[in-house]
């Protein structure tokens, strides 16, 4: 059965957060040369973003997980460690993030460009310079980096809304109307730039017709698909946008 509800299982690991050091400066009359340990850096977070450019979740059946990179260790002379660099996930706009055992759902990208941090990266450990105190002039403690954390996700996209309710009437007897919108999300799974459609017959009833021109009309103008309707009736047509083009 044709699906319009684009589904992907992922995972995404946080970077771990950079050990503190242990390290001692070395200066005269300054027991061990005093601490001088920085800490680590903080791991980099997977972050999810919506992009209008992305039309379906084909690439996450190949890449099933993503890693930010780790903190950088800190150093001595009280140098701290840098950032993990954080990794940007693209996905498509309407793309919604849900737990992969609860379910739940976790977010929604419903705007353009719009950014989500789905798993954060760990925090950086403490160098020993951080534990110095009056009874403790020489400390060699210090921490390791905290694991990032890390997350089983289902990725869900409905490639058209509207296309999405009609998915389970297929196996009944279809109107006219249902078979033309059937046949766009055919069309759709392919990712065309382009796309020829017949316009809805005069006898569909008002709100079928309707759906498919909502259904056209934001392909057009969301999606970037040039539309392409042979004219039957130029009132049905001239609803749409002025880039669909009549034969």
């Amino acid at each position: 059965m044709i699906k319009f509800i684009d589904e992907a299982g992922v995972k995404v690991i946080a970077g771990k957060g950079g050990d503190g050091c242990v390290s001692f400066r070395h200066e005269k009359y300054v027991p061990f040369g005093g601490p001088s340990g920085g800490d680590g850096g903080k791991g980099g977070n997977v972050v999810f973003v919506a992009d209008s450019n992305i039309n379906s979740l084909l690439d996450f059946r190949y890449k099933k997980i993503y890693k930010a990179k780790k903190g950088e260790n800190g150093r001595g002379k009280d140098q701290h460690g840098k950032y993990g660099e954080d990794i940007v996930v693209p996905l498509p706009v309407g793309t919604i993030i849900k737990d992969s055992d609860s379910d739940k759902i976790i977010y929604d990208l419903k705007q353009k460009g719009e950014k989500y941090i789905v798993a954060k990266g760990g925090k950086g450990g403490k160098g020993n310079a951080r534990f110095a105190s009056s009874t403790n002039q020489a400390p060699r403690e210090f921490e390791e980096g905290r694991e990032g954390q890390e997350k089983n996700l289902k990725l869900v996209y409905e490639l058209f809304p509207i296309l999405a309710k009609r998915q389970n009437q297929e196996a009944k007897t279809l109107s006219g109307g249902e078979q033309q919108m059937l046949a766009l999300g055919r069309a759709l799974m392919s990712n065309p730039r382009l796309l020829l459609v017949d316009e809805p017959t005069i006898g569909l009833a008002p709100l079928v017709c309707k759906e498919i021109a909502q259904v056209l009309k934001s392909l057009n103008q969301e999606k970037g698909i040039t539309i392409v309707i042979t004219e039957h009736n130029v009132n049905f047509a001239l609803t749409l946008s002025e880039e669909i083009y009549l034969l």
